[in-house]
């Protein structure tokens, strides 16, 4: 169970990476990456470094979405259920975006994001907890 959760977990973050990787590579033709490199090289190689440093970010985020994709399909086999991996998956997914959205991008989320969020997240947690009763007469039916 345990197993399940932290690896259903792992794939919302690698998730949340993959959105961060691909919004830092093709955000206005580089206008995240260029401040953070060019003061640090000089004029005439500033294009081409940010060019590289695009790539290689595009090629990180469809890493992220291979681990992603391979943690969530083994989250289903340690899962009770398909739902309890997606639920997890989801929450993971939602809470760490936010997390780094705030953090490397400065942006704000509202009251009414949050908000949202957790009717998001509570809403999975009712489709679960129906899964599982489902689940559960299902194996009293076969007794």
């Amino acid at each position: 169970m345990i197993v399940g959760f932290s690896v259903a977990a792992c794939s919302g973050v690698f998730a949340a990476l993959a959105s961060v990787f691909s919004k830092a590579a093709l955000e206005d033709g580089g206008k995240l990456v260029r401040p953070a490199l060019c003061p640090w090289i000089q004029d005439e190689y500033c294009d081409t470094v940010v060019l590289l440093a695009r790539v290689i970010l595009l090629a990180l985020m469809l890493l992220s979405n291979a681990f992603m994709i391979t943690l969530f399909v083994r989250s289903m086999q340690y899962c009770s259920s398909t739902a309890e991996a997606t639920v997890i998956n989801n929450a993971a997914n939602l809470l760490t975006t936010a997390t780094l959205g705030q953090c490397l991008f400065g942006e704000v989320l509202s009251l009414f994001w949050w908000f949202g969020a957790s009717l998001i997240i509570v809403g999975m947690l009712l489709i679960r907890q129906g899964t599982d009763s489902k689940t559960l007469s299902d194996r009293e039916k076969t007794k």
